[in-house]
């Protein structure tokens, strides 16, 4: 599994008039349809991003690299093994691939209602969160990068896998298929990798 993370303030507008040129016509859909700048360069840079890791990884050029939707929004690559995912917030875009199923979620710290909490926490998780902000990203982002890794979106029951954080950072997933990694050493953002390992 590898995992990157870009700015979309570390590229130029030239670059993102070639994001534009090799990004798949519906990914350039998606952007073009978004109300501002800085979500229509997050939607290229994700795309763009995904192209690059799963063409180094596949030996083959971004050009060749030919992504889809499938019909459950999770995002998949026509002619390459590789699977990989990604996600984007604030200026952030992150992507992970691998050669099993795989999910990714970031997402920036800025104030949110704690009362969110009870809809997706089991309560194991809800007393890990308290009151803290940024434990309450930490599951989010495991609850989503979860989901994101079975193919499935949140349109299932989000308490159905639960996430224990040790100290230290370890993540323990109730669902033992899955291997959970949290990344909250990046400034102003906590992201997650969820990995099929079985």
């Amino acid at each position: 599994m590898k995992l990157k993370i870009e700015d979309i303030n570390d590229y130029s507008p030239g670059e993102y008039m070639l994001f534009e040129m090799d990004a798949d016509p519906e990914r350039l859909e998606k952007a073009a349809r978004l109300k501002n700048e800085k979500d229509y360069k997050l939607c290229l840079l994700a795309d763009n991003l995904a192209k690059r890791m799963v063409a180094e990884e596949g030996n083959m050029s971004p050009q060749m690299v030919a992504i889809y939707t499938d019909k459950y929004g999770k995002p998949r690559c026509m002619n390459s093994l590789v699977k990989f995912n990604y996600s984007h917030s604030g200026t952030k875009a992150a992507c992970a691939v691998s050669d099993k199923e795989i999910g990714v979620d970031i997402e920036e710290i800025k104030p949110r209602s704690q009362d969110v909490a009870r809809k997706f926490a089991t309560e194991a998780e809800l007393e890990y969160i308290e009151d803290s902000l940024e434990n309450l990203l930490k599951i989010w982002v495991l609850k989503e990068a979860y989901l994101k890794c079975l193919g499935t979106g949140i349109r299932d029951n989000l308490k159905d896998a639960e996430f224990i954080i040790e100290d230290g950072g370890a993540v323990i997933c109730s669902d033992k298929s899955v291997k959970a990694t949290l990344y909250d050493n990046i400034p102003g953002y906590i992201a997650a990798v969820c990995e099929k390992i079985s």
